[in-house]
């Protein structure tokens, strides 16, 4: 019986023994952030990304990094060391994210004394809106029934006139062609992203006429448009026509890019 009794003190110190042994088990990080944001570029001091980080109660934080990553496989790297605790709440900006266009996603790496974590924020860029280039003159030219020069930078032809004698102007082979109605729209459009959208709304036109050729000169205002079939946009504003003999013709104005 002393024999049986000692043997069992023995297997229960072995016991408490491998039982102290046993290396504690520490939760993995918690990372909370929104799956994916949306960065306006033209608000960069606007606070676009929050979230927390908690780790286990008995862990202890080593470093977090933020880092921005870019289609070019570049990136942007923001590591943090000061904590209290073990929850640390976040928010940045745009600028401190050293947000720019190319920008794809945000990866949140969290490392404790015992455990790592990563989280992932998928990206959409805003781009800065582009200013239109200030007014710029042009002058359309014909003489005779030759075709018009100073129009192929803008994609258009003037190769006719109507048989009412209205001066017919065409979009060349892949350019769109619009007239707005409404003139403002030579202020109101200020930006080359506005511009654009305004011109794939409206409906193409296959030509534009302007006011009869054979009178004496004559001011005017339209608005007109194009989008190039290399993909680039005009804002164009016809504002006068002079006649030189019986049919010598320049149309003048000014425009935009």
């Amino acid at each position: 019986m002393k024999k049986f009794n000692l043997l069992l003190v023995v297997l229960l110190g072995l016991t408490i023994g491998l039982t102290s042994c046993k290396d504690p088990v520490y939760e993995e990080p918690v990372i909370t952030v929104p799956t994916e944001i949306t960065i306006d570029l033209d608000n960069m001091d606007v606070e676009i990304l929050a979230g927390t980080i908690v780790i286990d109660a008995e862990d202890e934080f080593q470093s977090v990094t933020f880092t921005s990553r870019f289609e070019d496989n570049t990136w942007a790297e923001i590591s943090v060391t000061q904590f209290s605790g073990i929850t640390y709440a976040f928010t940045f900006t745009p600028e401190q994210l050293a947000a720019k266009e190319g920008m794809t996603k945000i990866e949140v790496f969290v490392k404790t004394v015992n455990k790592t974590a990563s989280a992932n924020v998928n990206v959409t860029i805003v781009p800065v809106d582009t200013p239109l280039s200030a007014p710029e003159t042009f002058s359309w030219h014909r003489s005779g029934t030759n075709a018009g020069t100073g129009l192929d930078v803008f994609g258009l032809e003037w190769k006719t006139n109507t048989t009412d004698f209205m001066i017919k102007i065409t979009p060349a082979e892949g350019t769109k062609l619009v007239q707005f109605t409404d003139v403002t729209v030579w202020n109101t459009l200020t930006t080359k992203e506005a511009l654009a959208v305004a011109i794939d709304a409206a409906t193409s036109i296959d030509s534009f006429e302007l006011i009869p050729a054979k009178d004496d000169t004559q001011t005017f205002n339209y608005v007109i448009a194009t989008k190039k079939s290399d993909g680039t946009y005009y804002l164009i504003n016809p504002t006068k026509r002079v006649l030189v003999g019986t049919s010598d013709r320049t149309v003048t104005g000014e425009y935009k890019n």
